[in-house]
């Protein structure tokens, strides 16, 4: 395990934000809360919450890594061993990366090593588009070659896992084979191999011609073939099979009738029985996306009778619900391919897409560091088995990017550096039952209709190792005290209650953006909008 970034022992990472005008609901007694009342002018209750110690545990074998796309900040785009990519690895404690990253996998050609012109044209994806006007602009009309020696170079460097995404959309299961052989002959290393990336998109949303027909049962013949051939000559390697639709947490809103029936004949034909000896894991890659403001107006004149007003209020209010029921529902539709052992592999995970739908700069504020805390929490609650859990590191630190070009940092990064000292040591993991949660009301789907659902404010799990800690996340607008189960205790904490977002360059390194403190005491004052990490200091 590599070692952190930070000399000093942290034990409990408190990220809080300004309050947020939520509707909650718990039987409290009142007290003064300075912190909100300064916000408001009201002045919220402050609500005792026990965290008990859990008594089951389960082998915690999550891996957090890193989406290295396209962009690689550099002259030389598609160099791995980049200084920037590299330091941004280290910055991220990355376990494992994959190749080709982000959309650009869904491109790829493997025969010239760059972006496959011809299959984007035919599919007419925007952004792909957009990147071949960028690179044969930077690169006198050529295309940006990215160099996989180099991506196996950085991997042996680091230390880490390596996934090859296959061009099983593109390409027949003979090519695809041979591919295998030609990487596996040159590199005696241990793959996961994914095969293929969203591939739904290439049926359900573009019209392909008669050079690359796409369905189900094409899929399913190409994968299985590729899949006894690794099973048999490379019995050491993983093997991921993409599903499709259910886990785009966007999907919690109202699927439309004509793409509903596109998905469930995909699911129905890959969920058979004759599959399940031929991969490992199930690949999903979870987006939470919010709607259009049009869309927004639309549903809250129809439906919740609210001001047009509070709609960036709602659209939070949806976000949250996402984040806690989504995992929970996604779980539930796989219970048997779990109940088998299939592992679940994130190999993307955003809290937002690059949509232009997004909210303005939610990615650069500290309530993205909560919301990204509380979506691993709340996948971990319902399933110890997400073996890869990976996110997007993009060029100039736009939108979901990690890491900018100065080396400073964003929500991201404060995220995933939490999540790290979360992981640090940590060989089993459990769910914390909060019963006395308070609660708010969040718009998800319930059978296939929108509606108002319930979300509990507070998620946690419990890490045993060397150190037993909880990590812990407060959607709420409420401080909230919590009695817990250590003695002792230390605590990382900052809070940013004027300034909503994080301005380019001003945090390197977590303890930029936190203060070290010491808890003699089992209770503690979580402040509204927060995540922490708990650590026992025995």
């Amino acid at each position: 395990m590599k070692k952190p970034i930070f000399t000093f022992k942290m034990v409990v990472v408190i990220v809080v934000l300004g309050a947020m005008h939520l509707p909650i609901y718990a039987d409290t007694k009142p007290a003064v809360d300075r912190n909100n009342s300064k916000q408001t002018g009201i002045e919220l209750p402050v609500q005792t919450i026990n965290i008990y110690k859990p008594e089951k545990f389960k082998k915690f074998t999550t891996i957090i890594g890193q989406n290295s796309a396209l962009f690689i900040p550099h002259n030389d785009r598609g160099n791995f061993t980049d200084v920037r990519l590299m330091k941004a690895m280290d910055v991220l404690g990355l376990g494992i990366i994959r190749f080709p990253g982000g959309t650009f996998a869904n491109f790829f050609n493997w025969d010239t090593m760059t972006m496959d012109e011809n299959f984007i044209n035919i599919v007419k994806k925007k952004n792909m588009l957009n990147m071949v006007k960028v690179q044969t602009k930077q690169k006198n009309s050529k295309l940006w070659e990215t160099r996989f020696d180099t991506y196996i170079q950085a991997t042996l460097i680091k230390n880490m896992q390596r996934a090859v995404v296959l061009p099983v959309y593109q390409k027949d299961a003979d090519y695809n084979i041979q591919l295998i052989k030609k990487i596996k002959a040159k590199y005696k290393l241990k793959f996961y191999w994914e095969l293929g990336n969203e591939l739904q998109f290439y049926e359900y949303r573009f019209n392909l011609n008669k050079n690359y027909p796409w369905n189900e049962k094409i899929y399913a013949r190409r994968f299985m073939k590729i899949a006894e051939f690794i099973r048999q000559n490379y019995p050491q390697d993983k093997i991921g099979l993409l599903l499709t639709g259910s886990f785009g947490e966007n999907q919690l809103t109202p699927i439309p009738d004509k793409i509903f029936k596109m998905i469930k004949p995909w699911n129905k034909e890959l969920l058979k029985e004759k599959y399940l000896p031929y991969y490992d894991g199930i690949i999903v890659h979870p987006y939470v996306v919010p709607k259009s403001t049009s869309e927004w107006k639309k549903f809250l004149k129809l439906k919740n009778n609210e001001s047009a007003k509070n709609i960036e209020n709602i659209k939070l209010r949806r976000i949250f619900a996402l984040v806690q029921n989504g995992p929970e529902d996604k779980v539930r539709y796989f219970e048997k391919l779990l109940a088998g052992g299939k592992k679940i592999y994130i190999t993307e995970s955003g809290l937002l897409s690059h949509a232009k739908n997004n909210i303005k700069n939610l990615n650069q504020s500290i309530v993205g560091v909560v919301f990204n805390i509380a979506y691993f929490i709340s996948w971990m609650n319902y399933s110890d088995d997400i073996g890869i859990y990976m996110r997007h590191l993009l060029a100039a630190g736009n939108g979901i990017q990690a890491i900018y070009k100065d080396y400073s940092w964003n929500a991201v990064t404060i995220s995933w550096n939490i999540l790290k000292l979360a992981r640090e040591n940590v060989r089993t993991i459990s769910s914390v039952v909060i019963k006395n949660s308070p609660v708010y009301y969040g718009i998800g789907k319930i059978a296939n209709k929108s509606a108002n659902i319930e979300v509990k404010a507070l998620t946690a799990l419990y890490l045993k190792g060397n150190k037993e800690k909880i990590l812990i996340a407060n959607t709420s607008n409420r401080r909230i005290k919590l009695k817990l189960p250590f003695g002792k205790s230390k605590i990382i904490y900052a809070s940013d209650k004027e300034k909503k977002h994080i301005a380019i360059g001003t945090v390197h390194k977590l303890s930029d953006y936190a203060k070290i403190k010491k808890i003699t005491s089992r209770e503690w004052i979580m402040p509204a909008f927060s995540v922490a990490l708990i650590i026992a200091d025995l």
